[in-house]
């Protein structure tokens, strides 16, 4: 297909420029050779040109100019800049939540400016009075020993022989019922057991840490199933007994029934009493 360029011609909105098709139609004519259809006097309107010298074509186009021009401007912008800390650390907000929930006996503030440890001082003196801080210089060096009442004491044979050990998890536990004697010329002190008809009655020590699933699998066990479940509190034998677990204690309410008496009992056997 060859182009024509035409400053002439019909537009139509929608379309463009109307063409006429006779222009693009080849003679009738059967004795004209189909290659002369190519010549510039067989071309219709300018079609001739186009095909001809590149370097005519050229120099009837028009010359646009053209110019280049490079300016340096110099622009304040109005913003300063500020140091943002991005080493993945904890902020002050961050170590104060940590010393807050940790409550540690000994702090040491290092690696910071004297500014920073020295409100990490002040709050952990408002908010903890067991929390010794240190805030040592390069180079210093400072005691974390703690100074408590502690003292060595031997256990006498009567008293070892007295004792009654409950296992508790890992641990073996005994109540002692004694009284410290001390040798004037040695010095060392003894632990010794008071005597039978000195001794006063006292309550016994529940050990151990039940949890609600643990309360609920051990009356299961025995056949007991919660009526209910009500916000931590379960409720057996049709409401008549209500069981919390709180922390380390079990809290059971219920009406004087053989069903109440029975899961006490049952309840007891999930500590160890000393």
């Amino acid at each position: 297909m060859c182009f024509i360029n035409s400053s002439g011609g019909t537009w139509d909105p929608e379309w463009g420029q109307v063409i006429n098709r006779a222009d693009f139609l080849l003679p009738e004519d059967s004795s004209l050779d189909p290659g002369s259809v190519f010549n510039d006097s067989a071309l219709p309107n300018s079609l001739g040109s186009v095909l001809g010298d590149d370097k005519t074509a050229a120099e009837t186009e028009p010359h646009v100019p053209t110019t280049t021009k490079l300016v340096s401007q110099q622009i304040d912008v109005k913003c300063r800049v500020r140091y943002v800390a991005l080493e993945g650390r904890s902020d002050m907000i961050s170590v104060q939540n940590i010393i807050k929930n940790v409550a540690p006996r000994r702090l040491v503030l290092v690696h910071g400016p004297a500014a920073a440890k020295l409100a990490l001082q002040q709050y952990s003196d408002a908010k903890s009075e067991n929390t010794k801080v240190f805030c040592p210089g390069v180079g210093e060096t400072c005691d974390l020993s703690s100074s408590t009442n502690s003292f060595a004491v031997q256990l006498s044979d009567q008293l070892i022989n007295s004792l009654s050990f409950t296992k508790v998890n890992d641990y073996e536990i005994a109540h002692v019922n004694a009284f410290l004697s001390s040798d004037a010329k040695t010095g060392e002190a003894t632990l010794c057991p008071v005597a039978t008809s000195l001794q006063t009655g006292r309550h016994g020590v529940f050990l151990d840490q039940p949890t609600m699933a643990n309360v609920s699998d051990t009356l299961r066990k025995h056949g007991l199933v919660p009526f209910s479940r009500e916000s931590g509190r379960l409720v057996y034998a049709n409401g008549m007994v209500s069981i919390r677990v709180a922390k380390t204690q079990i809290q059971i309410e219920g009406d004087v029934c053989p069903e109440y008496f029975r899961i006490r009992k049952i309840l007891y056997g999930l500590f160890e009493i000393v």
